[in-house]
C-alpha cells in the first residue's frame, strides 16, 4: 500500500471518529437536563394610542384582555390605553413628544399616518410607518361618513328636497321659518346641524373635505378647494366654521 493510499484512509478514519465523536456527545447531551430559558416576572406593558371615536370601544376591550391574565413567555402582559385626537396625536409624533411611545397607534385616518410618516422621512431620511412590504400600514376599518337623522325628521327632508345631501342640509339649515318653513312641526324649532369644528377635531375636518367634494363635484378634492373663499363663505352660512 503506497503512502499516499495511507494518508488517505487515515483521513477517512478520522472522519470517522469525529462523526462518532460527535453522535456519542449528542446522547449524552440530551441525557441531561435541558437548558431552561431565563422566566422574568416583569410586566409587559402594551401603549395603545386610539382615536376619540374608537376609544370607549378599545378600552373595553383591553379591559377584558387585561383580565384574562395573558402571558408571553412567561411575563405578564398589560394594555393601557390612550384616548386621543387624531390631529394631537399627530402633532405630539412630529414634535416627538409621545411618552411613551406608543407600541401601537389607532388613528382617526390613514392620511394622518402618512403625514407623520412623511414629516420622520424629511427629518431621518427614511420610513417609520413602513407603507411597503409584509409590515405596510393597514387600516383596520374603512367606513364612509353618514349622516345621523331621526326618521320622523328624515321624511320632512326627503319630502322637501328628494334626498338628503350637502346642499340639502345647507338649505334646510339656513331655513329662517325652522322645521316649519321645511314641511315639519313647529315645535321641532330650528334645523341642528351638529358637526365638529373642524379646526379642532379630526371628524369635522373629514366633514368639511366631503362637503368640499359634493360643492365643487368632484372626488379630488385639493387645499386650494377647501380654502376657496366662495366655498368658504357657502360653509359658513350653516356655521360649519
Amino acid at each position: 500500500m503506497n503512502r499516499t493510499r495511507i494518508i488517505f484512509f487515515v483521513i477517512i478514519g478520522l472522519a470517522i471518529v469525529i462523526v462518532l465523536g460527535g453522535v456519542v456527545l449528542n446522547l449524552v447531551t440530551n441525557q441531561q437536563e435541558p437548558l431552561q430559558p431565563e422566566v422574568s416576572d416583569e410586566v409587559l406593558e402594551i401603549h395603545i394610542v386610539s382615536a376619540l371615536p374608537v376609544a370607549e370601544w378599545v378600552q373595553e376591550a383591553a379591559h377584558q384582555f387585561n383580565a384574562e391574565g395573558h402571558t408571553l413567555e412567561g411575563r405578564p402582559i398589560h394594555v393601557t390605553v390612550t384616548p386621543m385626537d387624531g390631529l394631537t396625536a399627530k402633532g405630539r409624533y412630529e414634535r416627538e413628544e409621545m411618552d411613551p411611545l406608543p407600541t401601537a397607534w389607532i388613528p382617526d385616518s390613514r392620511y394622518l399616518v402618512e403625514l407623520v410618516n412623511a414629516a420622520y422621512k424629511e427629518r431621518l431620511g427614511r420610513d417609520v410607518f413602513l407603507t411597503d412590504g409584509e409590515y405596510r400600514a393597514r387600516p383596520l376599518a374603512i367606513s364612509l361618513l353618514t349622516w345621523g337623522i331621526y326618521d320622523s325628521r328624515a321624511k320632512v327632508l326627503e319630502d322637501q328636497y328628494g334626498e338628503l345631501s350637502w346642499q340639502a342640509i345647507h338649505d334646510a339649515a339656513i331655513a329662517p321659518g325652522g322645521w316649519g318653513e321645511l314641511g315639519g312641526q313647529n315645535e321641532w324649532g330650528y334645523f341642528k346641524l351638529a358637526i365638529s369644528n373642524p379646526r379642532k377635531n379630526i371628524s369635522g375636518l373629514a366633514a368639511m373635505v366631503a362637503a368640499a367634494g359634493e360643492y365643487f363635484g368632484k372626488t379630488n378634492i385639493t387645499v386650494e378647494d377647501v380654502t376657496d373663499p366662495a366655498f368658504q363663505a357657502w360653509l359658513s352660512e350653516i356655521r360649519l366654521l
